[in-house]
């Protein structure tokens, strides 16, 4: 502690006090942030899982939005299901000189009419990866393969993003946790690669880029409530900017943009504060209604009411846009379940709710109350959505906008923990390994699981090892063997968590040796798979078909 606790307030004048004025410390060093951003790339960097014989239309559709746009200087991705090959998640519209547009039905459209097809996602996620296929287009002087394609698309429109949002993250946790370096370092190590948020990062999805924009969008607002000066108008316009991305890059998270815009309201005293986060949230919100506009025939109209795949259109039809009733096995399945559980994927968030009552009682209000109320706020609708479980996924990839939330409150409950006994450093280190097992192997090896795998550490991912299997990696191309050409990742990445313990004031030795059993425990759940019926063992087959065995 630096002296007294620092006083701040809420926009209603209420005082609140916390552990150290985040606007007061010396910021990290920027050599130590860097290399913790270098560390996820290396993470992000080092393998990629790419299986074409998937044909994965959650990252395919976004491949052929942005070719579109490339290449055909258009939102219609018909040209590009030429050159690529058709898969789901496309919108089907059948359209008239009128301006009237009808989902497509049948195998022709009617009289008059004219088919086009459109990616049905949200459209900034496409948006983020034309300037890096714009210029392989342009060193390569020919359109891109799908693989080629893919591979850029993943590395300048998702991976890339996510590097730089892990740069803000990294210093927001460095002045948040300023005197808790080993909460800190759990908490950005978690972040980068100890959540399926790793996963979705690798692919071109936008499920972790929604997230990461989500948390700078709350951190650049808690910092502008924590300052005297209030925020400069740049700051503002960033937050509104990465409030309304969220939602720009993944329509679920509409309520997440809620809860971030007012929150503004009350981090943004100043009148031109709020204008500058209003206009920097119009910039998303057009290119989504232009989008909306130019495919669906109104700006306010999404594509989910013109799927091409008639079952998927059925699902977004129940309810209001497929949210149709609460799913009781949703409820508990997204917080326990060994594939879709938020705290069994990532066993270390189950630390959030102590930081939220460290907060809470260090009059922190909003520190511990806007990561609560966005957590809330997705993860209620999701629960009544009829196709929550998200199809072939790892981990509650609908929930992944609110994923850097829970770690917000995690690592402050991994603060709260070691302050009380540094012997609760074990407990704490213990549930981030066991991260390494139930999010980081599924994100880099196979980020697809079909639904009819339920224990993909037991049912999937042990016999891969076993059988030497492993993804297109950096150490395989440079003469490892396959069997072994994961292993250098792994020591890395479980070496960082593992060097955490040196910020730990006092018995660094007794939590390393505390942690293994604690690692244990935590992946028990995991590994408790019971009799494989023949649906899993015909999709764990299929799996082991599509993975490279060479070298």
């Amino acid at each position: 502690m630096h002296g007294a606790p620092a006083r701040t307030t809420l926009a209603s004048g209420a005082p609140m006090a916390h552990h150290g004025d985040p606007m007061s410390v010396a910021p990290e060093p920027v050599r130590a942030s860097l290399g913790a951003v270098v560390l996820a790339a290396f993470a992000m960097l080092y393998a990629w899982p790419t299986f074409p014989a998937l044909n994965n239309p959650n990252e395919n559709v976004r491949v052929q939005m942005t070719s579109a746009l490339v290449e055909d200087g258009t939102y219609r991705i018909d040209a590009a299901r030429e050159r690529f090959g058709a898969c789901n998640d496309a919108a089907c519209v059948d359209t008239r000189a009128g301006g009237e547009h009808r989902p497509c039905e049948g195998g022709a459209p009617p009289p008059g009419f004219e088919r086009h097809f459109y990616s049905v996602k949200a459209p900034l996620g496409s948006l983020l990866g034309v300037p890096a296929y714009a210029l392989a287009r342009l060193v390569t002087g020919e359109p891109l393969s799908l693989p080629t394609a893919i591979w850029v698309c993943r590395l300048g429109g998702s991976i890339l993003p996510c590097l730089l949002l892990l740069w803000l993250a990294r210093r927001a946790l460095a002045r948040e946790l300023d005197e808790a370096p080993f909460a800190r370092e759990l908490g950005f190590l978690t972040l980068a690669f100890g959540t399926v948020c790793y996963g979705y990062a690798l692919l071109f999805v936008s499920h972790a880029a929604s997230g990461l924009f989500a948390f700078a969008a709350f951190t650049t607002l808690q910092r502008a409530a924590d300052n005297p000066g209030g925020a400069s108008h740049r700051a503002a316009a960033f937050a509104g900017f990465a409030a309304s991305a969220v939602t720009a890059l993944e329509y679920p998270s509409f309520f997440v943009t809620v809860v971030l815009c007012g929150y503004a309201l009350f981090a943004l005293p100043a009148m031109r504060s709020k204008a500058a986060f209003a206009l920097g949230a119009l910039v998303p919100v057009l290119l989504v209604m232009h989008f909306q506009h130019a495919a669906f025939g109104s700006a306010l109209r999404p594509g989910h009411l013109f799927v091409e795949n008639p079952g998927f259109r059925d699902f977004h039809q129940r309810g209001f846009f497929g949210a149709d009733a609460l799913h009781l096995d949703a409820a508990t399945r997204l917080l326990v379940d060994p594939k879709l559980g938020l705290l069994t994927t990532t066993p270390l968030l189950l630390l959030a709710p102590f930081g939220a009552a460290r907060l809470r009682d260090e009059g922190r209000l909003a520190a511990a109350l806007v990561p609560t109320l966005a957590l809330c706020a997705l993860y209620l609708p999701v629960i009544f959505l009829s196709n929550w479980d998200g199809g072939w996924v790892i981990g509650p990839r609908y929930l992944c906008s609110v994923i850097p939330f829970a770690v917000y409150l995690a690592a402050h409950g991994v603060r709260a923990l070691v302050r009380v006994d540094a012997r609760h450093g074990a407990l704490a280190l213990g549930l981030a390994l066991a991260g390494l097992g139930t999010a980081s192997l599924p994100s880099v090896y196979f980020p697809h699981l079909p639904p009819e795998i339920r224990y993909p550490l037991a049912d999937l991912f042990l016999p891969l090892l076993r059988d030497g299997l492993a993804p297109d990696n950096l150490g395989a191309r440079l003469g490892l063997g396959r069997a072994v050409s994961m292993l250098p990742l792994a020591l890395v990445l479980g070496g960082a968590l593992v060097a955490s313990v040196r910020h730990l004031p006092t018995r660094q030795l007794g939590a390393l040796l505390g942690a293994l059993p604690v690692a244990f425990v935590a992946l028990a759940p995991s590994l408790a798979a019971p009799d494989r019926p023949f649906a899993v063992m015909h999709a764990v087959e299929f799996i082991r078909s599509v993975f490279p065995t060479g070298g």
